[in-house]
């Protein structure tokens, strides 16, 4: 949930018919400061090396930092928020944010919107408190906050037949799929 999501939702609002978060609220910035690298897991990744020589070596970084997560996830993980640059280098495909940014005024693209609304927490994942998620359902009383046992922040590569469970239940709940 960011920029593109509040210009989506006030240039395009009728081209929506939901909204699905995953782990992540306006609050997840100021979330993210108050973590140790260790609770940050793979998201540490950020404040580190952009580029790696070889696929091997950001596999391993990558494994350093989620160490509770499986090789073929955080292959999969790798392969999805990676490149392979012209000089052959492996690059990450995240932009950096500044640490100073201010996303609170974020809550403004929920509150005015009334697209119908699914919040996916990770059950371990510390990115999204049970005072964000509350927040979440005051700002758009609409909403739906789902948990996920045993998935962290990355609850795509954690559990992902259970994400997928969640997003195909919400659509169902639309009269158009």
């Amino acid at each position: 949930m960011g920029w593109a999501h509040r210009h989506c939702t006030e240039q395009h609002s009728t081209s929506f018919r939901r909204r699905i978060i995953v782990d992540v609220t306006p609050a997840s910035h100021e979330r993210l400061a108050q973590l140790s690298r260790e609770q940050r897991g793979s998201i540490a990744l950020v404040s580190g090396p952009r580029t790696y020589a070889t696929f091997t070596e950001m596999l391993e970084a990558t494994a350093a930092a989620s160490p509770a997560r499986s090789r073929t996830s955080l292959r999969r993980g790798i392969l999805h928020n990676a490149h392979r640059n012209t000089s052959g280098q492996w690059t990450w495909r995240y932009d950096v944010l500044d640490k100073a940014m201010d996303f609170s005024p974020l809550w403004s693209a929920v509150r005015d919107s009334s697209i119908p609304t699914l919040l996916v927490r990770g059950g371990n994942s510390r990115f999204v408190t049970d005072d964000d998620a509350a927040e979440l359902v005051r700002e758009s009383p609409s909403a739906v906050v789902k948990t996920v046992a045993g998935a962290g922040h990355s609850i795509q590569s954690d559990r992902p037949i259970e994400l997928a469970r969640l997003i195909d239940e919400f659509g169902l709940g639309s009269d158009e799929r």
